[in-house]
């Protein structure tokens, strides 16, 4: 995230993510402290307090590239699905309850959501009610979405599912019985669709 002019700052993590799968990235910002989460959890260390003001209306906020003096540069080079600034400092526990939650937008403190998971052109809605619409630049839309979590009871393998991409419901099956095994806990039950499957079963 980035402001106007040439005010923008590197907050790296002390975790790298490099595995080519979704996460959840969350940096909360509480004077004098600032936080880094990822997939909820607290990466630790300490962290350069984010100083552009969000509310000015006279300079753009970038996500997923920075500002250089009106230079648009380094680039995000990945997926975002949706983005989120709260006008408050979440928790952890806040965090962790709204990885997965089907937001409205009009949420107390919700300042803008962008939720990037579908559309075209370059128009990017604010579906908050405060109306912070944005542009699209150098980006394209992608059909990829992180698979919402799943526990069971119930997993179900397929032969057009996926290990990687799915969560093992009925509607995203995994593609292997191994990965059904793996997931299940004492109780639940694995339910594998009709077809070949070549692989040795480690319970």
């Amino acid at each position: 995230i980035s402001g106007g002019g040439d005010n923008w700052v590197w907050l790296p993590s002390t975790q790298t993510v490099d595995d080519n799968q979704w996460h959840h990235l969350a940096y909360v910002w509480d004077r004098p402290t600032s936080h880094f989460y990822i997939d909820g959890v607290n990466t630790g260390g300490s962290y350069s307090s984010f100083d552009h003001d969000l509310n000015s209306s006279d300079e753009n906020v970038y996500i997923g590239a920075g500002n250089d003096n009106g230079s648009i540069a380094n680039h995000f080079d990945g997926n975002i699905f949706s983005v989120q600034i709260w006008n408050t400092a979440l928790s952890q526990e806040q965090i962790q309850e709204g990885m997965y939650a089907d937001l409205s937008g009009d949420e107390e403190g919700m300042a803008a959501y962008w939720n990037i998971n579908k559309g075209d052109g370059t128009a990017l809605t604010d579906v908050s009610e405060n109306g912070n619409h944005g542009t699209i630049h150098g980006a394209s839309w992608s059909e990829d979405a992180p698979a919402p979590p799943h526990e069971g009871p119930e997993w179900y393998v397929s032969t057009d599912g996926s290990d990687a991409d799915n969560n093992g419901s009925e509607d995203l099956p995994f593609a292997t019985i191994q990965a059904g095994i793996d997931a299940a806990e004492d109780g639940h039950t694995v339910y594998v669709s009709p077809g070949i499957y070549v692989e040795n079963i480690n319970f």
